[in-house]
């Protein structure tokens, strides 16, 4: 059964002790069952939400964090509570039954993620499926969640960082909340997968956006719906070109075309060849 294991702990660091000696009040760790299952999932977001309602009670700031990757204070909670994630991550193929009729996208690759899922378990989940994560940046050591959150990694010319694969997000902001946030724009699931997570569904562009890169500061990051994309091969070719007139056109561009003419490397071309 998920649960909260509570620990004594006077001071926090994070992985690479760029912020050490933090002073906490209390530190804690969400815990997922051996056994994963949807069930285990409600009851992890119940135990989250308890939490955040005891921390309301006693006055205390919380802040979830996955693997303290980040290099910034940003995770830290001086005098507060962190609560670890890096315990809960179960991860669900998305049934085809349970996709929006409208969803244009790939539905063989949507990927139900729990919060502490690191960048390197899920990629170790997709490729013996014959998927993979279309960006995860240069390191594979920080939770999924927690990248998405800093809006971090990978952006390339022809696509964005890695929280752009995100379709949809499990918020816990508060004690008697639980939200299935899609933009309204590209719905993607039918609401029973929220149903079975005893979550409501929340459909707004601006909200969603938001979520996206919301460093922990609307609630607590339970889960979330990833898009990813068939397996392929990655080929670089580096080669010192000078700044002429058409790449600094093309780069200001983007364009398919503008890039054709600077005779970059890569049979491909240069868009098809970054993949």
């Amino acid at each position: 059964m998920a649960r909260i294991l509570k620990f004594d702990d006077r001071s926090w660091h994070n992985w690479h002790f760029t912020e050490r000696d933090v002073p906490i009040a209390e530190r804690y760790e969400l815990h997922r069952a051996v056994t994963a299952s949807l069930s285990d999932m409600r009851a992890s977001a119940k135990a989250v939400q308890d939490l955040i309602g005891k921390a309301f009670t006693d006055r205390r700031r919380l802040r979830a964090h996955g693997a303290t990757w980040s290099f910034s204070a940003a995770p830290s909670v001086p005098g507060g509570w962190p609560l670890a994630t890096g315990y809960a991550n179960q991860l669900f193929a998305l049934p085809k039954t349970h996709v929006d009729p409208t969803f244009s996208g790939d539905h063989d690759g949507l990927v139900l993620c729990q919060t502490g899922i690191s960048v390197a378990e899920l990629n170790m989940w997709l490729e013996p499926r014959g998927r993979s994560l279309a960006t995860s940046g240069a390191s594979n050591g920080q939770t999924f969640v927690g990248a998405m959150s800093c809006s971090t990694h990978g952006s390339a010319i022809d696509h964005g960082t890695i929280q752009s694969q995100v379709r949809a997000i499990q918020l816990i902001p508060g004690p008697d909340r639980n939200l299935w946030i899609e933009p309204a724009s590209r719905p993607v699931t039918d609401g029973r997968l929220a149903g079975e997570l005893s979550a409501t569904v929340v459909r707004d562009d601006r909200l969603f956006a938001a979520a996206l890169v919301s460093l922990g500061a609307l609630g607590v990051v339970h889960a979330v719906l990833i898009e990813s994309v068939p397996r392929f091969l990655l080929e670089n070719h580096r080669r010192r070109v000078p700044a002429g007139p058409e790449l600094l056109r093309a780069m200001a561009s983007l364009g398919d075309t503008d890039f054709a003419a600077c005779n970059l490397p890569g049979a491909g071309g240069p868009i098809s060849s970054s993949r």
